[in-house]
């Protein structure tokens, strides 16, 4: 994959992704007193994971050819990292 479609592609996960921070921001407030504790510190963890994943996309997106593979390889582990995160918050509803 080259690096224009691989950023295209990076841009469009990250961006479905947290839209899915919306949706699950909007089910925190219906939720019960106890589950709204525990669904704030998840979603507090998933921000920092966000801005940290954002932080990642920029890096590569900015990258060079030489460190196009090491960007690459960052942004992955945290798009990975976030997607546990946002699958363990959403368990919360499951």
């Amino acid at each position: 994959m080259d690096k224009n479609t691989a950023r295209e592609e990076a841009k469009k996960s990250i961006d479905e992704l947290f839209d899915e921070i919306e949706k699950l921001e909007l089910k925190k407030e219906a939720a019960e007193k106890d589950t709204k504790a525990e669904y704030a510190g998840k979603l507090a963890d998933l921000r920092l994971k966000q801005k940290e994943l954002e932080l990642k996309y920029k890096a590569l997106a900015d990258s060079s050819e030489e460190t196009w593979e090491e960007a690459k390889e960052d942004f992955n582990m945290s798009l990975e990292s976030f997607k546990t995160g946002l699958s363990k918050l959403k368990s919360i509803f499951d």
